[in-house]
This record gives structure tokens, C-alpha cells and sequence, in this order.
């Protein structure tokens, strides 16, 4: 009877992050910010917890996960409409090697 249970919380949660996948935006790796990359791994973390977790409630996990992608969201567009806050929200580049002054 568990392990029917967990292959449907297992299945619920793929659902969920595919869901929320596609309203936060797909992005390959390398366009993630270190924001987008740690909530990414938070939710992934939460989705991993709800479909092993026997004992709790299903729903909290599922809230947890739109709650992040809720805030990743926001985020997002706070970047993209006010620029001042561009610098906090996502970081400045660093360029750490300009090959332009070699030959």
C-alpha cells in the first residue's frame, strides 16, 4: 500500500514541476541567475520530500513549491521593470580573464 502511495506522490510532484516549469519559464542552465538556480534546487528539494514523505500532508509540499515559483516570478518582473534594482536582484558580472589587451 506504500509503495502505491509513493508512486503517487511521485507522480504528483513530476506533474507539479512540470507545471511550474512552464510558467516560471524555460532556461538553459546558463542563463539561470544564482537566484533562479538555488530556487530551482529548492523546489526540486520540496518536490523530492513530498513524494518520500508518507506521514505528511500532501498539500503542503504543493504549497511550498508555488510559493517559490510565486516569488520567482515576482522577482523576475521586478528585474525586468526597475532597472536600480537589476544589480541587487541578480548580481554583477565579473569578468575575471579580457583577452583583448593579448596578441
Amino acid at each position: 500500500m506504500e509503495i502505491l502511495k509513493i508512486i503517487g506522490l511521485s507522480t504528483g510532484s513530476i506533474a507539479i514541476l512540470f507545471i511550474l516549469t512552464k510558467i516560471m519559464g524555460q532556461r538553459e542552465m546558463s542563463q539561470l541567475s544564482v537566484f533562479d538556480y538555488f530556487i530551482t534546487i529548492t523546489i526540486g528539494s520540496i518536490a523530492a520530500e513530498m513524494s518520500t514523505s508518507l506521514e505528511s500532508n500532501f498539500i503542503q509540499p504543493v504549497v511550498a513549491m508555488i510559493v517559490y515559483a510565486l516569488i520567482t516570478l515576482l522577482v523576475s518582473y521586478l528585474n525586468t521593470k526597475f532597472v536600480k534594482l537589476r544589480p541587487i536582484l541578480s548580481g554583477r558580472t565579473l569578468i575575471l580573464y579580457d583577452n583583448r589587451y593579448f596578441i
